[in-house]
């Protein structure tokens, strides 16, 4: 349990540095800061708060609109295959993995 708990922490920590970094000019270290986080674990929830509270620079930015689409929408595949989610019936995996890209779209058309 503690292991989890440092995980997360981790992950949290991760995935801030990275939101922070978005205004910066080097998306190498944010996609691999991104990374990290994903790799322990991926949350629709805060790609809804990241496109929240970076809505300036999203909206004025189509490029980094469309790369962070594309590295979510893998992340978010990739999240299913964590062992965790290996008991869920696979259909019922197909629907939130299609529900939640079709939300990522929205968030970053």
């Amino acid at each position: 349990m503690k292991f989890r708990a440092q995980q997360e922490l981790l992950r949290r920590k991760l995935w801030r540095e990275a939101v922070e970094s978005l205004n910066g000019s080097d998306f190498a270290r944010v996609e691999a800061l991104f990374r990290q986080a994903a790799q322990i674990e991926f949350y629709l929830e805060e790609v809804e708060q990241l496109c929240a509270e970076k809505r300036a620079l999203l909206e004025k930015d189509p490029e980094l609109r469309a790369r962070l689409q594309k590295l979510f929408i893998k992340f978010y595949r990739m999240k299913f295959s964590l062992d965790k989610y290996r008991p869920i019936p696979p259909k019922l995996i197909l629907a939130w993995e299609t529900q939640g890209i079709e939300r990522l779209k929205e968030l970053l058309p």
